[in-house]
């Protein structure tokens, strides 16, 4: 006989007895299960408590390889634009005049940036770094 475990939710059944959480729908309740024969010599799963899975139809099990995928982000960015504020122009993390601050220090006018987004009067310069776009040229 061999462990298994058995997704409630997607009725998956794979050999992981460590996981915490369903492999494919990441939902459903791990149960144990333990795959034993019939007298006809068919495999079938059983739960600790006893219940047949699938007392009629053999389980299909597969190993297929685990692919972890990284998504790619491309930031394509707007044309630099300059600082246009007499007194500097403060960063910050997000785009809301009482956001907290992003950098120890004001841009200095005439200083040019990146700007990769504008929103509501505001353009983003860096991640989590947005200024007021009225004070940029």
């Amino acid at each position: 006989m061999d462990n298994f475990v058995y997704c409630s939710e997607c009725h998956t059944v794979f050999f992981d007895v460590a996981a915490k959480t369903c492999h494919i729908c990441r939902e459903g309740t791990l149960l144990d299960i333990t795959f034993i024969k019939n007298a006809a010599q068919q495999t079938a799963p059983v739960l600790e408590s006893g219940l047949v899975v699938a007392p009629t139809a053999l389980p299909t099990m597969t190993t297929a390889p685990v692919t972890t995928m990284t998504p790619t982000v491309t930031i394509t960015p707007l044309p630099t634009m300059c600082v246009m504020a007499e007194e500097g122009l403060w960063v910050r993390t997000e785009p809301d005049a009482e956001a907290p601050l992003a950098r120890p220090r004001a841009l200095l006018n005439g200083e040019c940036v990146m700007v990769y987004e504008i929103r509501n009067g505001w353009a983003r310069i860096g991640l989590g770094e947005w200024v007021n776009a009225d004070y940029l040229n």
